[in-house]
């Protein structure tokens, strides 16, 4: 059987979940083509526009490549060849077409961003945490939620000269925190 994963494609999975190998990485990969294969042999691949189509590749990406974690605009552009910009659009069309599914995305990807490994920095005052977050979309979601369920907190905001890095308030990390345990343990 030939080797589904090129030196040159292999590169642009490198930045999957800490611990992939080579090896998981053809796997993931390979259940994401059988996946779409089955799709469209059932007639589930929508056709009607080629943006459309990426979002539903991504969707699978994100299933069996990603392990249910929203990728950044970078990982996305990489993937497809496009720009950042374009990217982002297919990042958003992927949420609104299959938003049942992305809201359970969203939520393992904020909850892997806010408990990364070490102990969080924290401003000198205290009053703010320092998170690294690849993803404009997501930081976007995430000043959306707490617009909506935490009125009165400070937005996340991108960190003076700091590319990837924003900060986020000690009160707004929190009811993150305690926001995707209760939505956890009620799926």
């Amino acid at each position: 059987m030939p080797e589904i994963l090129t030196a040159n494609t292999f590169a642009l999975f490198k930045r999957l979940p800490v611990g992939a190998t080579k090896t998981e990485t053809e796997g993931r990969i390979k259940a994401c083509a059988q996946a779409e294969f089955k799709d469209f042999l059932e007639g589930k691949v929508p056709m009607s526009s080629m943006s459309g189509f990426m979002a539903y590749r991504l969707l699978l990406l994100v299933r069996h490549v990603f392990l249910g974690q929203i990728p950044s605009e970078d990982q996305v552009a990489a993937i497809f060849h496009i720009t950042i910009d374009r990217a982002c659009s297919i990042i958003r069309t992927m949420q609104a077409n299959y938003s049942g599914e992305m809201d359970t995305c969203l939520l393992k990807t904020i909850k892997t961003i806010l408990t990364q490994p070490g102990d969080p920095e924290i401003t000198e005052d205290g009053s703010f945490h320092v998170v690294k977050i690849r993803s404009s979309v997501i930081v976007n979601q995430m000043n959306l939620i707490l617009s909506l369920h935490h009125p009165g907190a400070d937005q996340i905001r991108r960190k003076t000269r700091k590319v990837g890095e924003y900060l986020i308030s000690v009160d707004a990390r929190e009811f993150f925190l305690e926001f995707v345990e209760r939505i956890e343990n009620v799926q």
